[in-house]
């Protein structure tokens, strides 16, 4: 069984209005995952990329990080260094990489980190580009639901 990277529980964000950017969005990545996240534009991918990243906080909800809770002051230490956006290319790779509407080099280098065991999450609007990955989750209106 692989052990799990990133768990996300509850999380909701909402901006002024009230707007509910995410609602109550769980999913987990465990080491090696290859996942992605399907959705027209503004369905919410992005943010929950930011929120994955630990560049934004939710206002509900919690983050763990292999099986520990992070607080907000923690997330600093964890940004860049265990989690990192793709493009460009982080050096020295973390643990866990994001894309948001990967261009195809780029998936095509997401792809070999993938198999030497890189831990990936990308959100697209392209149903065959996701479709390479081993968990889909569609995005609408700020709801996840998970395909497979």
């Amino acid at each position: 069984m692989k052990r799990v990277l990133l768990a996300a529980r509850g999380i909701s964000l909402t901006y002024p209005g009230p707007v509910y950017a995410l609602r109550d969005v769980s999913l987990t990545v465990a080491r090696g995952d290859l996942t992605a996240l399907l959705g027209p534009l503004g369905a919410g991918k992005s943010t929950l990329l930011r929120v994955l990243s630990f560049a934004e906080p939710p206002v509900e909800g919690d983050l763990l990080w292999e099986g520990r809770l992070i607080a907000p002051a923690d997330a600093a230490e964890l940004r860049g260094s265990a989690v990192a956006y793709a493009d460009p290319v982080p050096t020295p790779l973390p643990a866990l990489l994001l894309a948001d509407d990967p261009t195809p080099a780029l998936l095509a280098w997401l792809r070999e980190r993938n198999e030497a065991g890189q831990s990936i999450i990308l959100a697209t609007e392209d149903p065959e580009t996701a479709a390479w990955c081993s968990t889909i989750y569609r995005m609408q209106g700020g709801r996840l639901y998970r395909l497979h």
